[in-house]
């Protein structure tokens, strides 16, 4: 339970060391170690604070892919979690403020990179 979970989140400032010091790098491997966790049990065990801290900092390594477009977003976030998503009955996700339309359905909303993107 607990101990496990703590072995998988590092702590923060080990986090953002590892990041500057490995900034714009594009190291493969560092930004693997600091992806979010891919399963599940994994996921619901971490701190959503620490997994904000963890993209950010693998987006700081692989700065020179990051995008500013819905696809990368969406490719940040764990294929397990996207599936939840889409299987949540659609009133409920508009319920849950990710559509503000009804004719839209994407995934995760792009939210200020629509500007971006266009402009």
């Amino acid at each position: 339970g607990e101990a496990a979970g703590a072995a998988l989140e590092p702590a923060p400032a080990a986090t953002v060391a590892l990041a500057l010091l490995h900034l714009r790098s594009g190291s493969a491997y560092v930004a693997a170690s600091l992806a979010p966790p891919a399963n599940l049990s994994e996921l619901t065990e971490a701190r959503p604070d620490l997994l904000g801290l963890r993209v950010t900092a693998r987006a700081l390594v692989l700065w020179d892919d990051v995008r500013p477009d819905p696809d990368w977003v969406a490719a940040q976030v764990p294929r397990e979690l996207e599936a939840l998503y889409q299987d949540l009955p659609r009133q409920q996700r508009i319920l849950m403020g990710r559509e503000e339309k009804a004719e839209r359905d994407e995934w995760p909303p792009a939210g200020p990179f629509k500007a971006r993107a266009a402009g």
